[in-house]
């Protein structure tokens, strides 16, 4: 059981859960909801993980934080938006540094905080100390990162707003151009994505009739 890459009991959101989701994550890191970003991250997840997978195929499941696992294999990527745990690293330790994304540092510690009590029973008092000693000196072991992006289907559509944001492009407004952006950004020129199969998949799960401007 501990292979499988998906859940059985529909804990991973439908569309309009993530839209809803990404709603709370643009309001607490951006301010504000912009339609174009709002269709480029539902898209992102509906190409990543076609809203039901939450790590990459090949790899296994990790375990919880209360129940490490030190030979956990964490390569490949976790989590609704597919992310490897390097990159999520690299957030953790640089957003409040960053120019691009300077303004996040407030958002993603709420996001972080909220990941840490919901996923592993930690107290407020006891995540709030812990996430602010991890800039300079606590690192997060790989395995409790990978299992949070697994499970905290926010906090992995924080990351993926992150890599977004610090674009200095702005998101274009039509479908074709979302799926390019998430192209250039997102998979890169090393994925094996295509800007053709975000739109197939956009179709596929009907992202059309979404609440855009709810």
């Amino acid at each position: 059981m501990e292979q499988l890459k998906e859940w059985e009991d529909g804990i991973t959101p439908d569309p309009e859960a993530t839209l809803d989701i990404c709603r709370q994550v643009c309001t607490i890191i951006d301010g504000k909801e912009q339609t174009s970003v709002l269709q480029l991250m539902v898209g992102t997840v509906a190409q990543e993980s076609n809203f039901k997978y939450v790590r990459q195929i090949g790899f296994g499941l990790v375990n919880a934080p209360d129940e490490p696992d030190e030979s956990a294999d964490t390569r490949g990527a976790f989590g609704i938006c597919q992310v490897e745990v390097d990159s999520a690293l690299d957030f953790y330790h640089n957003w409040h540094r960053m120019k691009e994304t300077g303004s996040a540092w407030p958002g993603m510690a709420e996001i972080w905080q909220e990941a840490m009590v919901t996923e592993s029973g930690a107290s407020l008092a006891s995540s709030w100390g812990r996430l602010k000693l991890s800039l300079d000196y606590f690192v997060p072991g790989r395995s409790e990162v990978g299992y949070y992006l697994q499970h905290h289907h926010k906090l992995a559509l924080a990351f993926c707003r992150l890599k977004y944001k610090r674009d200095s492009q702005s998101v274009p407004e039509d479908l074709q151009g979302i799926a390019e952006y998430w192209k250039r950004v997102y998979n890169t020129s090393f994925g094996a994505g295509h800007p053709e199969e975000f739109i197939e998949n956009w179709h596929r799960f009907e992202l059309d009739d979404l609440d855009w401007d709810g």
